[in-house]
């Protein structure tokens, strides 16, 4: 009777602690690794990790709910879920069975709650297409396709339309559009990405100006010049292709030569209106820029005379050019000593220097063609600088 006492005793208590050891395994939590904030659509990673670092984990049990019905399940030591595009909140549940130091084998289990929020699709980046477009021609605008976008939503122009088989919104990021069919001023393309689904939200707008129309331009150059100024740069300020530029001076004693579709200006003691005309989308274009000459201030001067006195150009080195226009020589008198004669082109190129010139002393033009020329006249002191014209 004895002995039976002494095994009923440890039997009770070997169930006991059998009992006590499965409670406490059910009883503790798993910890979940893992984002409580999701983008719907997203797939993000969960990862267990059993209550004691000394258990085993022998396998995985994850379950995915929303509004208690099961929509995803893995038996991954890693959960991917497919989270619902729908925002909303969602449960990440995962039971474990894993076996302890001792070789005792139970079951855990954990849980948290997720809530899946909506994103907003990034906004479209630069719309390509022409900067100008003639009128009635058709302008493809277009972006980089927008990751998440279902379609693209474009705002037209007041005055322009769709082109033939276009649609808006369009599937595609790009859009044909008909320019205004007269006039002619700029317009502001828009475009936003349309996401087609509640997990995402529409993106902002990506604006672009654009011209239609002939390109009415201005001049770049000084508007205010000192007496007598010599090879001024100026120049069209357009952004788009322009044709049959040409260049006019009023009849007032300025002169001056074009330099590819740019014009170097020579002005003497009054002021007066520079004139460009070209064609911008098969029409004809007229722009002016009216320059205010004066009597002091700085100077520009010829290309090859930087350093000189800009108040020669006003004629202090009293000299005289004979003949003028010339043919093979020219006389140079002048009320000083003459040190040196330079002769260059209208773009400042050297064709010809004579030093120690004597007065009334001619100088050979021989080997010059025909055309207009800068003749740099130095004294010890001062210079001057005249125009020849060789016929």
């Amino acid at each position: 009777m004895k002995l039976l006492s002494t095994s009923i005793k440890r039997g009770i208590a070997l169930l006991l602690f059998t009992i006590g050891t499965i409670a406490s395994a059910q009883a503790q939590g798993v910890f979940i690794s893992g984002p409580y904030t999701v983008s719907c659509g997203s797939s993000p990673a969960y990862s267990a990790l059993p209550s004691s670092f000394d258990d085993d984990v022998l396998s995985y049990s994850w379950t995915l709910r929303q509004n208690g019905i099961t929509i995803d399940t893995s038996p991954s030591s890693v959960f991917y879920p497919n989270m619902p595009n729908s925002v909303g909140s969602v449960q990440v549940s995962v039971s474990l069975l894993v076996r302890d130091e001792f070789g005792n084998i139970s079951t855990q289990y954990g849980s948290i709650w997720v809530t899946i929020t909506s994103s907003t699709l990034s906004t479209p980046g630069f719309i390509s297409g022409n900067y100008l477009t003639c009128n009635g021609a058709t302008t493809r605008f277009s972006v980089a396709a927008v990751s998440g976008a279902s379609s693209y939503q474009w705002t037209v122009p007041s005055g322009w339309t769709l082109a033939p088989g276009a649609s808006n919104p369009s599937a595609s990021p790009f859009i044909d559009l008909v320019a205004p069919a007269t006039s002619y001023g700029s317009s502001t393309v828009r475009v936003r990405a349309l996401s087609g689904s509640s997990c995402n939200n529409n993106s902002a707008l990506r604006s672009r100006t654009v011209l239609y129309g002939k390109e009415v331009g201005t001049i770049n150059g000084p508007s205010t010049l000192t007496a007598y100024q010599t090879n001024m740069f100026y120049g069209l300020n357009v952004n788009s292709s322009v044709t049959n530029v040409t260049w006019s001076v009023p009849n007032n004693g300025w002169y001056g030569y074009t330099d590819g579709d740019n014009y170097r200006l020579f002005v003497n003691n009054q002021s007066g209106i520079l004139t460009a005309e070209y064609k911008s989308c098969n029409q004809n274009v007229r722009i002016e820029k009216y320059i205010t000459v004066t009597t002091g201030g700085g100077g520009g001067l010829p290309i090859g005379f930087r350093g000189a006195n800009p108040e020669s150009e006003l004629g202090l080195v009293d000299i005289t050019l004979f003949p003028n226009p010339a043919v093979d020589y020219v006389e140079i008198q002048a009320n000083a000593p003459i040190e040196s004669v330079r002769v260059f082109t209208l773009e400042g190129r050297e064709m010809l220097s004579e030093s120690n010139v004597d007065a009334n002393e001619r100088i050979s033009l021989k080997g010059l063609a025909k055309g207009i020329y800068l003749v740099q006249v130095n004294t010890a002191t001062e210079q001057s600088v005249k125009q020849l014209v060789i016929e």
